[in-house]
């Protein structure tokens, strides 16, 4: 069952990185998604694939204005393929109690079910595999993520690991790897040089309290996940790098964003002399949850590029 907007806030209420701010942290703050930036070399290829992306739409677009068929709006996901995505979810915990971090299933099921009402105008779907529990005070807090990860991780490159500490170094909320392209020979490779196992590495790390019926209001309706899961599909937040004179996220749907957005500043224009206000309501900016409501066209467009650029096309890689 898919809950309303409505539904969880109330059900937030009650119970009281990436939408992600830590508590009492003021507006303006940068600890509320942890994801690493792209590298130089990431971001030529993601602005190439954007391009790509667009260059499609463009012409889809066209056709369906000479042959008066689709309208405009519903021809850019009309020509998405659906596609589900598998999960492995696993809980750190400190214990066996829910104030120790060990999660209900129904409160991972009420997750994925937001996951899949934010995803759903994109064609994109989630199906949980299997939820494991490790009792580790350690990784519970979100350290040594090598450890819980490589001892964790399960599935393809196509398949998204979810892991759920208490609580994360520095304050924050949440984070993810972008895509990177691997093979057999490359699987361990970073695009920066380290030398870490990116395919390891790979999924989305968030605080427990994140989830619906968390307590970390104002961001327990699940929206940290729609947003670090984004960035797992390849989308960079919506202001990006450089300002007004930046290129910001690469996609040419959302405006171009001096910095992030807190709270639900409808009506923000902070690049005045850029088109467009800024795009508070899209999930990959820093809005509270129940302020975060779409992604743009583009952004829709793109994840299913990246997906079936960067983990769709992996050869012999799985764990």
């Amino acid at each position: 069952m898919i809950f309303s907007k409505v539904a969880l806030a109330a059900a937030a209420m009650m119970a009281s990185s990436t939408g992600v701010v830590a508590k009492g942290t003021q507006p303006g703050s940068s600890n509320r998604c942890g994801t690493p930036h792209m590298t130089p070399e990431q971001v030529h290829n993601y602005n190439t694939l954007a391009s790509q992306s667009m260059n499609k739409l463009n012409a889809l677009k066209a056709n369906a204005q000479k042959t008066g068929g689709s309208s405009i709006q519903k021809v850019e996901i009309e020509d998405l393929q659906e596609k589900e995505i598998k999960i492995y979810v696993h809980v750190l915990a400190n214990g066996t109690k829910v104030e120790d971090g060990y999660l209900e299933e129904s409160q991972i099921h009420e997750q994925i079910s937001v996951l899949n009402a934010d995803f759903s105008s994109a064609k994109l779907s989630f199906r949980l595999q299997n939820i494991s529990y490790t009792i580790n005070s350690t990784w519970a807090v979100g350290d040594d993520e090598e450890g819980f990860k490589s001892h964790l991780r399960k599935g393809e490159y196509t398949d998204l690991n979810l892991y759920f500490p208490i609580t994360l170094p520095d304050s924050l909320l949440g984070y993810a790897y972008f895509p990177v392209f691997l093979s057999q020979d490359q699987a361990f490779n970073n695009p920066d040089g380290t030398g870490q196992d990116m395919f390891t590495l790979d999924g989305v790390v968030i605080r427990s309290d994140t989830l619906p019926f968390g307590t970390f209001a104002p961001f327990n309706l699940g929206r940290t996940a729609t947003h670090e899961i984004g960035h797992w599909f390849g989308l960079d937040h919506t202001f990006g790098s450089g300002g007004c004179e930046g290129k910001g996220d690469m996609i040419s749907d959302t405006p171009v964003e001096a910095s992030p957005a807190y709270g639900c500043q409808v009506g923000r224009d902070s690049c005045p002399n850029q088109e467009g206000l800024d795009a508070v309501h899209n999930f990959m900016d820093y809005s509270d949850d129940d302020c975060l409501t779409e992604f743009s066209p583009l952004q829709k467009a793109y994840m299913h590029s990246a997906y079936e650029t960067y983990r769709q096309n992996v050869y012999g890689v799985k764990k």
